[in-house]
């Protein structure tokens, strides 16, 4: 594994992951080019497209156009205008034209809690892993200090049997 560090650790990601997946999922339209004007700016990163590309398993990219990937496992059969699915009859009516209009259903509420959840844990989960990282900080740290400190003990017991030597041959 690479010692890249995740963009669950940047500051406030998670607020804008919980963010977006919230007013992304809910959304009529299913996406956007420019989800700034939905989402405000962002807290954690300069822009949204730039937290999507991070997010490659909550977002999917499209060109210009970005969406919760859950959504587009969906067919497109829902009617944003009309603010529901369109039953199978109703869909067989529409011309050409009228289904190029039609986007992938919002989520429910717990599809969106369950998103939701998921940030939350990869989010614990880069904690953890950035924590167990720090391992050798507490056991090489003191050894090290205590290495260091024998190297000086032995070189001032050193040095004192030297000086005691360097008089004692002065005094004769």
């Amino acid at each position: 594994m690479g010692t890249r560090k995740s963009p669950y650790l940047e500051e406030r990601r998670l607020e804008d992951l919980i963010a977006a997946i919230q007013v992304m999922g809910v959304n009529p339209w299913g996406g956007s080019k420019d989800w700034s004007t939905k989402l405000d700016n962002p807290l954690s990163g300069d822009n949204w497209n730039g937290i999507f590309s991070q997010h490659p398993e909550f977002f999917r990219k499209s060109g210009d156009w970005i969406s919760l990937r859950w959504r587009y496992t969906y067919d497109k059969t829902y009617d944003g205008k009309k603010h529901r699915e369109l039953t199978d009859a109703e869909l067989a009516e529409l011309t050409p034209a009228d289904r190029e209009n039609l986007t992938h259903k919002p989520l429910d509420a717990s599809q969106i809690e369950t998103l939701i959840n998921t940030a939350i844990e990869l989010h614990s989960h880069a904690i953890a892993h950035q924590e167990e990282m720090r391992w050798w900080k507490p056991v090489l740290i003191p050894s090290g200090l205590a290495l260091l400190g024998t190297i000086l003990g032995a070189l001032t017991t050193l040095g004192s049997v030297y000086l005691a030597y360097y008089f004692a041959s002065l005094a004769k």
